[in-house]
């Protein structure tokens, strides 16, 4: 009574979770587990994703993850997204980690959307995948939705991101929320083999547009 839920698709009055049975229903026939190749000049990764980034259902479950800070919403999207990580994780140790979002949306809504998915996945994990903070960004960057071309992407990221620390494990699963052209990923991949060469690196997203 006194703090309604409803759900963050169609707005219905819900009492349970974040979803209601229909949108729910509805999200699961949307699942498309799918690779694709992102590259640029200098390297090149697979990425694995749940989504296309097309339905409106889709839509506004990304926008609330990135806004609304709804915890049961959290909870419902890493439990598929650990899924798909079990599946394409690695024989032996691996550490889940995550594009960081900028400073200045972490200001503003007080959390980073694809760090709270990466501890989580690693939580409910039943390949004992585990997380750690290996990236982290410096200096100023335009939002890549705002920037047009793929290079202007790629250029627009360049050199904005860095290891976090010196012992980079051999095998780690990098996760984002949803990848267009690829150019932020990389980006963390280039910053990550420059701690350590020879790091085993897999991309996962929940959606790709």
């Amino acid at each position: 009574m006194l703090f309604p839920r409803f759900c963050v698709i169609c707005g219905k009055r819900i009492y349970d979770g974040s979803l209601c049975a229909q949108c729910a229903e509805k999200l699961n026939t949307l699942k498309k587990p799918d690779v694709r190749n992102i590259q640029n000049n200098e390297c090149s990764a697979v990425g694995f994703y749940l989504f296309e980034y097309k339905s409106d259902e889709v839509k506004k479950v990304i926008f609330s993850l990135k806004q609304d800070n709804n915890s049961d919403l959290f909870i419902y999207v890493s439990k598929l997204l650990c899924e798909l990580c079990d599946r394409i994780g690695f024989d032996g140790e691996c550490v889940i980690t995550n594009v960081p979002r900028k400073s200045v949306n972490v200001r503003k809504y007080g959390y980073d959307q694809s760090e709270r998915l990466a501890k989580l996945i690693a939580k409910t994990s039943c390949k004992g995948i585990r997380y750690e903070r290996l990236l982290k960004r410096r200096g100023f960057s335009d939002e890549q939705k705002n920037v047009g071309s793929a290079e202007k992407r790629r250029q627009n990221v360049h050199g904005k991101f860095k290891a976090a620390k010196k012992d980079i494990p051999g095998n780690v699963l990098l996760l984002d929320d949803v990848v267009t052209t690829g150019s932020s990923a990389l980006e963390c991949i280039s910053a990550l083999k420059a701690a350590r060469s020879d790091v085993n690196i897999k991309c996962v997203f929940l959606a790709s547009r």
